[in-house]
């Protein structure tokens, strides 16, 4: 299909590539300064244009249709569009919709949160985990907001079994606690 078209343009040296012998192709790698995703883009263009098709029954083989020829013999010209570029990536959108979750808390609960946070991101390198492997900001905003002051007002609150409110109940309690 596409994928190894696109690695064979790429000049992607695998182990389909090589027991077809198409490392070894003339356009082995011509397209290596090319970015995967445009390649993708194009390969997509073409098969909305009809000038390829997926053949099935060679195993989804790429294949010229009868309207590629013209194109082949520089009787006609394709343009492409160009993808624009994602503006953000989902991780991005991500961290917006936390910072904007953030900024609508009160201000002293955003204060918690944040040394909620900095507690988090101490355990976490101490136990050498991810900070979400401790808490979720879910978890932390619910904690800033509620100001449990007991490990049983704690276990109410989304996020905190008795696993984690066993774990790190206590020391998230003392900084509550300060922070009030």
């Amino acid at each position: 299909g596409a994928g190894h078209v696109i690695d064979v343009l790429m000049g992607k040296t695998n182990e389909r590539a090589e027991r077809l012998g198409h490392d070894q192709l003339g356009v082995f790698g011509v397209g290596k300064d090319i970015e995967p995703r445009v390649w993708q883009s194009v390969f997509r263009q073409l098969t909305a244009s009809g000038l390829i098709y997926v053949d099935q029954e060679a195993h989804g083989a790429l294949k010229l249709s009868e309207e590629a020829r013209p194109v082949l013999r520089g009787e006609q010209q394709v343009t492409f569009r160009r993808d624009v570029a994602p503006k953000r990536t989902k991780k991005d959108a991500r961290s917006a919709r936390g910072a904007a979750k953030t900024s609508e808390m009160p201000e002293e609960a955003q204060s918690l949160f944040q040394q909620l946070r900095a507690a988090r991101a101490r355990i976490a390198k101490e136990q050498g985990v991810p900070p979400y492997v401790v808490f979720h900001d879910t978890t932390l905003r619910a904690l800033a907001e509620a100001r449990p002051q007991s490990l049983e007002a704690m276990s109410g609150i989304t996020g905190i079994g008795k696993a984690k409110l066993d774990r790190y109940g206590a020391q998230f309690l003392d900084v509550i606690r300060a922070g009030s």
